[in-house]
């Protein structure tokens, strides 16, 4: 199982996000936490260099990540509409 951890700026993002859809991004993070291999359910973010930046759909929003197999832990960066959240990464 992964740990999940989440940058001050994912927690803001929650925080602004009707309660309804904030706990389905954060029940869905839960899930991606326990399976074995995170990768096979995430997509890789072209333009990411040096730590690879993944995306992860719930819905219309998305989750940016990134993973470490190493200490097995998903740190959550950013949380957005998939409208808007693309322009940052």
């Amino acid at each position: 199982m992964f740990q999940v951890l989440y940058s001050p700026g994912a927690g803001k993002a929650l925080q602004k996000m009707p309660k309804g859809i904030a706990k389905r991004v954060v029940e869905s993070i839960e899930d991606l936490s326990r399976v074995d291999d995170p990768k096979r359910y995430i997509k890789k973010l072209k333009g990411s260099f040096g730590v690879p930046i993944y995306s992860y759909r719930v819905g219309d929003y998305r989750i940016i990540l990134s993973v470490n197999d190493e200490v097995l832990a998903i740190y959550v960066i950013d949380v957005g509409d998939r409208s808007t959240i693309y322009r940052k990464y």
